[in-house]
């Protein structure tokens, strides 16, 4: 008999965390870029704010758009799609001369990051066997912090090599987004949408090969019963009494966690160290150490959850 694939398994919700890995550093890269595409592109402050949340915008776009396609096409296909926008907004970015041109291709980052923030933990939630899915989906999340510390790290490691210095942190994210498009194109298809594709055989391989025979075929059997009796929703559900409970704590946490003001921390760190009276280099450290702290913190919450 055929035994489980722990080895594959772990590799594929690895790329697929590539997804997050990327997030996090097209979010945060641009703070370190903030000091000099202020001067460059002659931005006061007004337009240095809309500047930098162009990316945002296209977050916007991207998670709202990205489910449709990610049905159709299939989880792995939308995110090669992602892949190749990750990559076209960090070389575009990097050799950008005009403003427009410069929020165009943040604005492709941004859809790209929606994307992936969308179907990265989807596609590993749908492969991963259900007693490894809660660890193996949080991976995602961990991607996303080392992400923005990396981030943080290559833009005080590149801020002394001139004054094309902020090109070249835009541009290094063209490495993982260069990565994460090569090995996707290795990793299977989500056997829930195969499945909902009548492609079950395709669906029963994949699941054979994480999972071996026994535990494969009781999946599938579940995956098709799950399908079978799922219900297209509505607004009216959402807001049903029964649900408001559940939509308000989601809706605070994500109110809440904006409220704190990390965003702005995150973006404008540089920014505020260096009229703190430090230097370039001291202010883009300083800030590498607010990102090893979101990262330490995420492995202790990651640690809890995983014991509770």
């Amino acid at each position: 008999m055929k035994e489980k694939n722990n080895k594959f398994l772990i590799l594929t919700a690895l790329v697929a965390a590539l997804g997050g890995l990327l997030f996090g550093f097209d979010t945060a890269v641009i703070s370190g870029t903030t000091p000099f595409i202020q001067p460059y592109f002659s931005l006061n402050d007004i337009a240095l704010g809309w500047t930098v949340s162009s990316l945002l915008v296209g977050c916007i776009v991207g998670v709202i758009s990205s489910g449709k396609p990610g049905d159709l096409f299939g989880r792995k296909n939308t995110l090669v799609v992602a892949a190749l926008l990750f990559l076209i907004s960090a070389l575009g970015s990097a050799l950008s001369t005009h403003l427009a041109n410069f929020i165009t291709f943040r604005f492709f980052g941004g859809v790209a990051v929606g994307t992936a923030s969308m179907l990265s933990p989807m596609y590993i939630s749908e492969i991963a066997p259900a007693d490894k899915r809660g660890a193996l989906v949080s991976l995602n999340q961990l991607a996303i912090v080392i992400g923005i510390l990396l981030a943080f790290f290559s833009n005080y490691l590149l801020a002394g090599t001139g004054e094309n210095s902020w090109r070249w942190m835009f541009a290094v994210m063209g490495m993982p987004a260069l990565l994460f498009f090569i090995t996707l194109l290795f990793v299977p298809e989500s056997p829930r949408w195969l499945i909902q594709k009548n492609k079950k055989d395709e669906a029963y391989s994949i699941l054979k090969k994480i999972s071996g025979v026994d535990i494969a075929k009781v999946e599938l059997q579940a995956i098709e019963d799950s399908i079978a009796q799922g219900v297209n929703g509505n607004y009216k559900e959402v807001f049903s009494k029964g649900m408001r409970p559940v939509l308000w704590i989601g809706v605070l946490l994500a109110v809440f966690s904006q409220l704190t003001g990390i965003n702005s921390i995150m973006y404008y760190a540089p920014i505020i160290f260096k009229n703190l009276g430090n230097g370039t280099g001291s202010a883009l450290i300083q800030t590498a150490v607010i990102g090893g702290v979101n990262f330490l913190f995420t492995l202790v919450s990651r640690h809890i959850c995983n014991v509770v």
